[in-house]
């Protein structure tokens, strides 16, 4: 058993996680070039475990694609969580701040707050994300995604990163997605280690 984990983490490239097909030898970490299992989430490691759940949890969400404009100094974005439940909508907002994105802050208040950790109250209502004015991040809409939220028609979202601090998943989130999907919570803890 690994005890040093960043011995796990592979760099990979967008080209990579749009599909295209490069050489990955040289980049292979040293866990994988001795044999060493890296964890039972995929058998190629918890790292190619979490960037397939960002690819997939990404397709999910159904918002269009867009690439936000180049040289924006202030990645200051606001997100409305829109939650329906017997015809009656409700809204929570969410800001950016401390590595956490918006979408983020929007989705842990309703679960925390409004739902109270109830993963059943969180799956018995219908959830809408609009958020702005820049496109919603890949890990942000992979979140959505999997988490079933939809997109407001004037929401987008984008391949790339987006700021320049390490992107946060809170803690709430990562137990309430390994509920839902079954797996385990250090998966969707890697989402912010995973280069993109």
């Amino acid at each position: 058993m690994l005890t040093d984990s960043s011995e796990l983490y592979l760099p990979l490239t967008l080209s990579w996680f749009l599909g295209s097909t490069i050489k990955r030898g040289q980049h292979m970490s040293r866990a994988h070039s001795k044999g060493v299992s890296t964890g039972p989430s995929s058998p190629s490691g918890p790292y190619d475990a979490a960037l397939k759940a960002i690819r997939k949890g990404y397709q999910a969400f159904n918002a269009a694609e867009s690439i936000p404009p180049s040289g924006i100094q202030t990645l200051s974005c606001t997100a409305k969580l829109y939650y329906t439940n017997n015809n009656i909508t409700s809204t929570v907002a969410g800001v950016s701040n401390n590595g956490v994105h918006a979408e983020m802050d929007a989705l842990k208040q309703f679960y925390v707050g409004t739902c109270h950790y109830n993963d059943h109250a969180f799956s018995s209502v219908t959830l809408q994300m609009e958020s702005g004015p820049l496109p919603c991040c890949i890990r942000c809409a992979a979140v959505c995604g999997l988490l079933g939220v939809f997109a407001m028609p004037n929401t987008h979202k984008t391949p790339t990163s987006m700021g320049t601090a390490q992107w946060q998943l809170p803690d709430d989130l990562a137990q309430l997605l390994a509920i839902k999907t079954g797996e385990n919570k250090f998966l969707y803890q890697q989402f912010g280690s995973v280069i993109i």
